[in-house]
């Protein structure tokens, strides 16, 4: 069972690899694009994901190791995942924290399960005050935390992720697989 929690922590470093993989990132229908109910950008944030995933990424670890994630499957985008990181980034707003485990006690899988996404694995990043798609993507490739590492993981299969509407920006980007 694979499963990665991880916290968003920002470093000045970027992702580094130059191998291309072909491969086309998979479009979105017209009422996935710029979806309100996400408050995001769900095209941007899946391309910016999904190139990345193209190339490979030297991700950075606590204390200056480089880790070398190889090119893997893109992502598709997945409005149920979407919804439940909603909710968690509205939750982690609205009762005013920052965790993966929420304040009655249930990790990203307790939530993935509740709401009826069976999963056979997961990763979950989250984050807070990033304005733009672009400026949280580059934040979760940049961290030392395992941001990158959840984001180039080859064993799952979709991702959807969420921003409040409020003035605080908390992010939620799940990633999954169904069983």
């Amino acid at each position: 069972m694979l499963f990665i929690i991880l916290i968003c922590c920002v470093t000045s470093v970027s992702c580094t690899k130059s191998k291309e993989t072909p491969g086309d990132v998979p479009a979105l229908s017209p009422a996935e694009k710029n979806n309100t109910a996400t408050n995001l950008d769900n095209n941007l944030l899946l391309k910016l994901v999904n190139d990345v995933r193209t190339k490979g990424c030297d991700c950075k670890e606590q204390g200056g190791g480089i880790t070398s994630m190889p090119p893997v499957p893109l992502v598709s985008w997945n409005n149920e995942l979407a919804m439940i990181a909603k909710a968690h980034a509205d939750d982690m707003e609205s009762k005013n924290y920052f965790d993966h485990v929420d304040k009655e006690g249930k990790n990203p899988g307790d939530r993935m399960t509740a709401a009826g996404y069976l999963w056979s694995g997961y990763a979950e990043n989250i984050a807070k005050g990033q304005r733009t798609e672009t400026d949280v993507f580059n934040s979760w490739i940049n961290s030392t935390q395992g941001h990158c590492k959840a984001i180039m993981s080859a064993g799952v299969k979709e991702m959807g992720a969420a921003r409040t509407a409020g003035n605080n920006y908390y992010w939620t980007q799940l990633f999954g697989t169904r069983k």
